[in-house]
């Protein structure tokens, strides 16, 4: 239980180091674009808009990524793509259970 805890804390705190270093990409991308936020143009505010919205989607799939090679190195999983369809499952709190991990890692 105790190294579940810790593998658990140290994923986690990982997936929050990647996301804080998505943000400060997001930030210096919308400060970049200033000109185009300030400008009448709906479709240069979505451009900006749509490429922040987008280096935070690939943080999620980077965190659902991460979890997925922490649950291959337990060997929960035997292929990638199963451990990543898990972890994407939990990931966005649907929880199908068509996929269950093992009684030492639940």
């Amino acid at each position: 239980m105790l190294t579940n805890l810790l593998l658990g804390l140290g994923t986690m705190t990982l997936c929050l180091l990647l996301l804080s270093l998505l943000l400060v990409l997001d930030l210096r991308y919308y400060q970049a674009n200033d000109a185009r936020i300030r400008s009448d143009s709906f479709t240069s505010k979505m451009i900006v808009l749509n490429g922040v919205m987008v280096i935070l989607v690939l943080g999620n799939l980077a965190q659902v990524a991460i979890w997925a090679l922490l649950f291959l190195f337990l060997g929960e999983f035997e292929a990638f793509g199963e451990a990543f369809s898990h972890s994407g499952v939990n990931f966005s709190t649907l929880g199908y259970g068509d996929i269950v991990m093992s009684e030492a890692h639940r």
